[in-house]
């Protein structure tokens, strides 16, 4: 049995890309705690109106971005529907409209089909 490693997980998402931004947004809003708290700069406050603005704003983002991505899969949806629909008919238009005399032909028809259906 094979263990996997954790670090495998992350292959094939943003996390790789970002982190560095990351790390430096931590870095600069750490800094800007320490000088508040410890140096005592009251110059850095700011008034609790704003986180309450800021997660309103930040909401309607998220909401607006997931109905946005929710459409593009649903068209994505209906699309490949359709899709399977047409090459469903088209595999039956050939097997009725073809005509095999012999068994060479049937052979032919259904290597055909085969190539054309969607497995």
């Amino acid at each position: 049995m094979m263990i996997k490693c954790w670090w495998f997980r992350f292959r094939g998402t943003v996390i790789i890309n970002i982190w560095w931004q990351v790390a430096m947004v931590t870095l600069y809003t750490s800094a800007i705690v320490t000088l508040n708290r410890i140096a005592g700069w009251e110059w850095l406050q700011f008034p609790m109106s704003l986180i309450q603005i800021i997660g309103v704003v930040v909401g309607l983002l998220l909401a607006f971005r997931t109905n946005s991505a929710y459409d593009r899969y649903w068209e994505g949806r209906k699309l490949w529907s359709t899709m399977t629909v047409q090459v469903r008919s088209l595999t039956r238009s050939i097997w009725i409209g073809v005509k095999g005399r012999e068994s060479k032909d049937l052979v032919e028809k259904k290597s055909a089909i085969s190539e054309i259906n969607i497995k």
